[in-house]
């Protein structure tokens, strides 16, 4: 029995029609190789058998060698032929994306499938990268969205597909985040604005400044929120943290999350960099080992929030090999949760408790704990520690004073003592 066999059973002949086939040993190695990394029985299952599919469609010439590359094989899976031909045909699924980004990756190793064309300015997107995660300590998020904005924006500045920083002019660069913001993108057009100032500050550090002036890069002028709006009051936080009633796997997790974001503010890029080990049940702790500000913590919780990590990773939290404290509930299982799938599980709690609020993302969470521990007289620096803010300015940020409240709580100045005033 084949490596790749052994996840499949002998009825009707599902196993044989596995292990058949000249690619039989690719799928073997294939399915090696995910063993390795910690994958679930399940998701091997689920994978090889979508690749499996593939393979049979080489075999039978409805499928080329050159169409062995991500993007052709991921619109391939996506609308499989359930007339195919084959003893057991596909219908698309969850498992047909994922699986074929590491099929795809791993036909490229070995040599079967053509090498990856390589995107334009790669070089200079990866020393870019590496210098905002060494240098200026950028979180993974922020890394990628810069990845994500500024190939399009060289592409666009340089169409000849050749880096010359000749070519980043303040003019040309204005020019062009002018022409997204008039496409109707104003919020992405200034994420833009900020890319490129980001990315001239990188090429003046190195040593090749570009010809355009940071300060002369510009970006749409938004009506800026004031943070302190953005607080939830104590009573919508403990309707927010209610229970869930069902007791399911997903339950457990999103209550155990939610209970981490609002006591212990974390930012949603630190909860899902969390491993098993971070957990320290008996002292209500959780160890951040690197965050935003490149510094590692340590962060206390209440018995609450650690009682309902420990009831998850007791109860519910899958059995596989990712250290991972919380893992994703979708395909494949065996991975950590990212961060859109926690500002996912916070907009369902925001749904669920029926709470209207000017943002609805993981980061409320964070500034509603740091108001409310200032409102009950917490010093800045308490909160700042607390926070893992390298600089209390940044603090202060967060918990800025209402202006409309102070108004509410001003009393009028009582007219008699006005009018004896006057007379004095």
């Amino acid at each position: 029995m084949s490596t790749a066999g052994r996840y499949f059973s002998s009825y009707r002949g599902l196993r044989e029609y596995i292990e058949s086939g000249p690619y039989a040993e690719t799928l073997s190695d294939w399915a090696l190789e995910l063993e390795s990394k910690g994958y679930a029985v399940k998701t091997i299952g689920a994978y090889v058998r979508v690749a499996r599919h593939v393979t049979w469609c080489l075999e039978h010439q409805k499928l080329r060698r050159t169409d062995l590359v991500l993007g052709r094989l991921i619109r391939f899976v996506r609308g499989f032929p359930r007339s195919c031909g084959c003893a057991f045909p596909e219908a698309p699924n969850s498992n047909a994306q994922p699986a074929m980004k590491s099929f795809a990756l791993f036909l490229q190793r070995i040599g079967l499938a053509p090498p990856a064309r390589v995107a334009p300015f790669s070089d200079e997107l990866a020393r870019y990268d590496e210098y905002l995660a060494e240098v200026r300590g950028a979180a993974d998020d922020t890394r990628k969205l810069a990845a994500k904005l500024l190939r399009p924006a060289l592409v666009a500045l340089m169409p000849s597909a050749r880096f010359h920083r000749s070519m980043l002019t303040t003019e040309r660069i204005n020019r062009y985040i002018l022409s997204i913001a008039e496409a109707g993108h104003v919020p992405n057009s200034r994420h833009v604005a900020n890319v490129l100032r980001g990315f001239c500050r990188y090429l003046e550090a190195i040593g090749r400044p570009a010809p355009a002036a940071r300060s002369g890069i510009l970006g749409p002028k938004l009506r800026s929120r004031q943070w302190s709006t953005k607080a939830l009051t104590l009573p919508q936080v403990r309707l927010l943290l209610r229970p869930l009633r069902e007791r399911t796997r997903t339950a457990a997790r999103d209550f155990a999350v939610l209970l981490v974001l609002a006591s212990g503010g974390l930012r949603r890029s630190d909860l899902t960099r969390l491993d098993l080990d971070d957990f320290d049940a008996r002292g209500s702790t959780l160890r951040i080992r690197k965050s935003k500000s490149r510094r590692g913590r340590v962060v206390p919780l209440p018995r609450a929030a650690a009682d309902a990590i420990l009831d998850y990773v007791r109860r519910y939290r899958r059995a596989t090999r990712c250290a991972a404290l919380f893992l994703a509930e979708n395909h494949p299982f065996d991975k950590r949760v990212t961060p859109a799938g926690v500002s996912a599980i916070v907009r369902r709690a925001f749904r669920r408790a029926g709470i209207r609020h000017v943002s609805l993302g993981s980061h409320v969470l964070r500034h509603s704990l740091a108001t409310n521990l200032v409102a009950r007289k917490v010093s800045l620096k308490g909160v700042a520690d607390l926070l893992g803010h390298a600089s209390i300015d940044t603090t202060t940020r967060y918990v800025r004073v209402d202006l409309g409240r102070l108004r509410s709580a001003a009393r009028p100045w009582p007219a008699r003592t006005r009018m004896e005033l006057h007379h004095e």
